[in-house]
């Protein structure tokens, strides 16, 4: 038999601060799994043995992440993009990543 169970939220939120958005959030998700098998086997006697094998011990995971990103325009052209995201999980340990861009509308049909 094999028992799988996954629990999972998330909260986000945008907002306006004058020329600013921002954009953030947030992620929980818990994980719980096992596997438990029957091996059949045939005696000497020509009798059926069940017996029960734990293949996967129970084992549950977790991890939590957090972002945040604001984006300003500089300008008719220009835009900044500015975020990091921060992520904690119970088996891999945790990371952040940090995030940059910058966008110009070059023309109305072409944003570098």
């Amino acid at each position: 038999r094999r028992h799988h169970r996954l629990y999972s939220a998330e909260a986000t939120f945008t907002g306006d601060a004058g020329p600013v958005t921002l954009v953030g959030g947030a992620r929980l998700e818990a994980e719980h799994a096992s596997l438990d098998l029957t091996r059949t086997r045939v005696l000497a006697d020509e009798s059926v043995a069940r017996d029960a094998v734990v293949e996967m011990p129970a084992q549950t995971f977790g991890s939590l992440a957090t972002y945040a990103q604001g984006s300003a325009r500089l300008g008719p052209s220009f835009t900044v993009l500015a975020g990091a995201r921060l992520e904690h999980h119970t088996r891999y340990g945790g990371a952040g990543a940090p995030r940059l861009a910058v966008a110009w509308q070059a023309t109305d049909a072409l944003m570098v």
